[in-house]
């Protein structure tokens, strides 16, 4: 089953402004709902332009910001989700507009943190390639593939820390 709807005029998701869109779906047996999911969504442009750089809803964005472990000192790995929204929010305070996670796929609840807060989110990625033997090796999560797929309804422009995205030298903020 496929469907298209369009949005007129959207809000465009910015870390000035993150804007979120629902997405209700849900799945009928015999006339009644067996299945419904929530999903939260943004929507932006997306553009790194060789002369000009990375550009989010055409405009120049330069990405600052921190590369963060998945871990929290006195918690370990198991952070809870009002910890994941403390440190997103402190990034942000300081004028953050970016993290870069490490190592481990980050948890839904910190992109989740991330989408709601206006952060942009480098997924680290130690494989570069999406090819048939990295899939086929069962490493597809790690895969610029499966990454995309893995998150592919947020609104964050790069999912692949080989993309470091840094001005030219000549153009600093």
């Amino acid at each position: 089953m496929s469907q298209v709807t369009r949005i007129r005029q959207p809000e465009l998701w910015s870390p000035e402004s993150p804007k979120l869109y629902q997405l209700v779906t849900t799945v009928e047996s015999g006339g009644q709902m067996v299945d419904r999911k929530e999903t939260a969504f943004g929507i932006r442009t997306v553009a790194f332009d060789k002369d000009k750089g990375f550009l989010l809803n055409g405009s120049l964005t330069f990405l600052k910001g921190t590369c963060n472990h998945q871990d929290h000192a006195g918690v370990g790995a198991a952070l809870p989700d009002a910890l994941q929204y403390f440190r997103i929010a402190k990034l942000k305070e300081m004028g953050g507009n970016a993290c870069r996670t490490s190592h481990n796929p980050p948890t839904p609840e910190l992109l989740d943190a991330c989408d709601r807060l206006g952060l942009l989110v480098m997924d680290e990625n130690r494989l570069l390639g999406s090819d048939e033997e990295i899939c086929a090796a069962g490493k597809a999560r790690s895969s610029a593939t499966g990454i995309i797929r893995a998150w592919s309804s947020g609104p964050w422009p790069t999912r692949n820390s080989a993309c470091k995205a840094r001005p030219p030298a000549d153009r600093s903020p």
